[in-house]
């Protein structure tokens, strides 16, 4: 189940939804409680706009996994994307109280301020997850774009320079 699971996770990320879907639901079938599965399952619901057909899988996982962190994340950014943002923030914090380290979930508390317009909050969340680990891309483009808004072009072009450097591929 989790090597099915892995390469519809793998199918998905390269943009084929189909065989991703199908590889993603032959791991169910072989094994519906696996938290990988059940996980990844539920991104691909969330991901085809299937809201609660996703949330009842979360729910279903974190039944069966109260305390296991990627999933709390996924479930997270699934109720982030539906704006369910103050559950979103909820969970991330539990997330937070489980693995201190848990950068991804520091830099999403960012997205959602963010877009709040709280930046100050965003800034600190952004900071906070790149002193965890300083190679994630997207939390220097999200802290880049937060920069550029408020007219730190100093910071903004200092972070495009990181991300750059990160993946040459962005500029």
């Amino acid at each position: 189940g989790d090597l099915l699971s892995s390469f519809g996770h793998i199918h998905q990320s390269l943009g084929e939804k189909d065989e991703a879907e199908k590889a993603i639901k032959e791991a169910y079938h072989l094994t519906p409680n696996d938290v990988l599965t059940l996980s990844n399952l539920a991104l691909l619901y969330s991901e085809k706009g299937q809201v609660q057909e996703a949330s009842k899988l979360f729910e279903k996982a974190l039944g069966l996994y109260p305390k296991n962190t990627l999933l709390l994340f996924n479930y997270a950014l699934h109720l982030s994307k539906t704006g369910h943002t103050l559950q979103a923030i909820k969970l991330l914090n539990r997330v937070i109280g489980i693995n201190g380290d848990y950068h991804k979930a520091y830099g999403l508390l960012g997205v959602i301020y963010k877009n709040e317009g709280n930046y100050s909050k965003a800034i600190n969340y952004f900071n906070r997850a790149i002193a965890l680990f300083d190679k994630d891309v997207q939390i220097f483009k999200e802290r880049w774009e937060l920069y550029r808004v408020t007219g730190n072009f100093a910071a903004a072009l200092a972070d495009m320079g990181t991300a750059n450097a990160l993946d040459n591929s962005i500029l």
